[in-house]
């Protein structure tokens, strides 16, 4: 129903084919209660006396926004991991600049369930294709967003700040994650 409602907003542009291509990828995946269809806190805070049309195709931005700040997470959890595979991860018990290669529990035991090798190579491989992956999702919701920001660019702050409170819970748990790569490696680092 969201697409469809996106689809008629769009014109025949490329773009906005390619906005429909990334909002159909999200309705496959959960979209949060604070942008789901008829919450009213939304609906508030976006303004009462707009067209439903509008309202949806505001909420669709908030959902292009919302994605792209989860990969924007996601990708510095998977930074600590590549530091920490790759020796980078600062330790408080190294005194040069390198510190020893270790990858965390969660990029070994994806290998294994890919039953690939954990050796070094393949796991440094493993991470960094997985961050140009997600390079290149943030660039397609960023292309994505301008194109929306272009053309509702006086909702642009008010509904930034709505993304980012419903997004607070979701940005605790990646830096808990961080947070326990970080005592992993030096906990492995005493080792």
């Amino acid at each position: 129903m969201l697409s469809q409602k996106l689809s008629q907003l769009s014109t025949t542009d490329h773009r906005h084919s390619e906005i429909s291509h990334l909002v159909n990828e999200n309705m496959a995946q959960t979209i949060p209660n604070y942008l789901a269809n008829g919450n009213q806190h939304f609906e508030q805070i976006i303004g009462q006396a707009l067209c439903p049309a509008t309202i949806e195709e505001l909420r669709q931005m908030a959902i292009l926004m919302h994605q792209f700040s989860m990969i924007h997470l996601q990708k510095s959890l998977w930074m600590a991991y590549l530091q920490s595979g790759t020796g980078q991860l600062q330790s408080t018990y190294q005194t040069d600049g390198t510190g020893p290669h270790i990858w965390p529990p969660q990029v070994t035991q994806s290998m294994k369930n890919r039953k690939e090798s954990t050796d070094d190579h393949a796991c440094l491989t493993y991470v960094t294709q997985y961050l140009c992956e997600l390079d290149d999702k943030m660039k397609h919701y960023q292309t994505a967003l301008e194109l929306k920001i272009s053309r509702l660019s006086t909702y642009v702050h008010a509904l930034e700040t709505y993304v980012q409170q419903g997004l607070q819970s979701a940005r605790l748990a990646m830096e808990y994650h961080i947070a326990l790569i970080q005592y992993d490696y030096n906990d492995r680092t005493l080792e």
